[in-house]
């Protein structure tokens, strides 16, 4: 079974962005620093959200929806009924296992191995 697990969106000063979501309810999970962003997990009433701040102009912004599955083979048996092939998949290991198709729209969708 997959399941919403969180929005991912760039924002341009991670501080600022984290204090304004915090008023609105969200509170810090954790704070990340790599070589290509900064970036936090943050989570509302169970609704996750990370916003990515850039280091340099030359980085890909991050946007995309993540789910989370429990198995694999039923995550790749419903994205082959949908036409989507293991080969369309292209992989992400920021802080947990994942793997990545885009939609229709050229929109990211993350999948997110459950480790709960």
């Amino acid at each position: 079974m997959i399941k919403f697990d969180h929005v991912a969106i760039t924002v341009k000063g991670l501080d600022e962005s984290m204090k304004f979501y915090e008023r609105l309810g969200y509170k810090l999970l954790n704070i990340f620093d790599d070589e290509e962003y900064r970036w936090c997990n943050m989570e509302l009433n169970g609704i996750g959200l990370e916003l990515f701040q850039m280091k340099s102009d030359s980085s890909n912004p991050i946007k995309h929806i993540a789910y989370s599955y429990d198995d694999i083979n039923e995550l790749i048996n419903l994205l082959n009924k949908m036409g989507i092939k293991i080969s369309d998949f292209f992989y992400g290991n920021l802080n947990r296992e994942s793997m990545f198709i885009t939609d229709v729209d050229g929109n990211e969708i993350q999948f997110i191995k459950n480790d709960k």
